[in-house]
């Protein structure tokens, strides 16, 4: 009896040793990984200025679309909603646009290899995916952009898109045919953001 109690002890005595061990070298092992990925891994990047003016797009708005079919006829007019959220803690912005059966996506970033805005576009009208690279001017109010994808018909085209910020709930965006902002423009669209249930409150 008494040999079979300090078995038991035994027993007891190794499993806790044993999961001692363990748990040293568990934690030993996070603390090395720890160490080797902020010595060896990539460094986390933090907005910019440049990120701040993409910043101002977060939130919900309420849009008011005109699309020109064909030239000379009245254009198509539809009412929507454009949500941006930011992604990626501030790096980059994601945006879902809809309005009646029309759908897009986008993303929306800063490029700091290129020192440009970059973004791309899809939804449920076009073949394909657009990408566009473009600036800010020096008021920060205008952004100009050259677009390029798949029109309807499958074939490559190239458009200009042009946004001004009215003031800090109010944004005009239009988009054009070609390589310039000149004449009429195929897509225009006013942004109002709606004010946040908090902002509301306040009032």
């Amino acid at each position: 009896m008494k040999a079979r109690r300090c078995v038991q002890i035994a027993v007891c005595v190794t499993a806790l040793l044993a999961f001692g061990v363990a748990a040293a070298g568990q934690e030993h092992s996070a603390s090395k990984g720890k160490e080797t990925s902020e010595q060896m891994g990539m460094p986390i990047l933090k907005p910019g200025p440049e990120h701040a003016h993409l910043a101002k797009l977060t939130g919900k708005w309420k849009t008011v679309q005109e699309m020109s079919m064909q030239p000379g006829q009245p254009p198509m007019k539809t009412e929507g909603v454009s949500e941006t959220r930011s992604i990626c803690h501030g790096l980059w912005f994601t945006t879902t646009y809809k309005a009646g059966e029309f759908e897009g996506h986008g993303l929306d970033g800063w490029d700091t290899t290129k020192k440009k805005y970059v973004g791309t576009w899809v939804d449920n009208m076009g073949p394909s995916i657009n990408t566009y690279e473009g600036d800010v001017d020096a008021s920060g109010k205008v952004f100009t952009a050259t677009m390029t994808g798949a029109d309807m018909s499958g074939k490559m085209a190239t458009y200009t898109m042009r946004e001004e910020w009215k003031d800090d709930n109010t944004r005009d965006w239009k988009m054009y045919m070609g390589a310039s902002a000149e004449g009429e423009p195929m897509i225009h669209i006013v942004y109002t953001r709606i004010a946040s249930t908090k902002t509301m409150t306040k009032r």
